[in-house]
């Protein structure tokens, strides 16, 4: 699925992955359900950039996760197929994991 949301022209991608933004563009359950898939060590960060985040997530089975800025837009899209309508909890495990401490960044 891929789908997105429109902020206030932040410049990059980390910028997004404030808990006030992941609230705002997920329900509370999904937030806490990533969280916990964060504080599990189920991220792993393959690529990680100003525009552009893609991780790999492991579930019951392991899952891409990807965010993506387009025209000021930030876009998402998981292999889960539950991100229509807002981000799953592999891509707010995914953002989590780029706070300080969370998940080991790419080589």
């Amino acid at each position: 699925m891929l789908t997105g949301y429109e902020g206030s022209g932040m410049p990059g991608i980390d910028d997004w992955f404030d808990e006030k933004t992941l609230l705002d563009i997920a329900p509370p359950d999904v937030f806490v359900r990533g969280a916990s898939a964060t504080e599990h060590g189920s991220v792993e960060i393959l690529e990680h950039d100003e525009r552009h985040l893609r991780a790999r997530v492991a579930d019951t089975v392991v899952l891409e996760a990807v965010f993506w800025l387009s025209e000021g837009q930030l876009k998402w899209s998981c292999t889960c197929g539950e991100a229509e309508v807002h981000p799953c909890e592999h891509l707010l495990a995914t953002a989590f994991a780029t706070w300080p401490g969370e998940a080991p960044l790419p080589d």
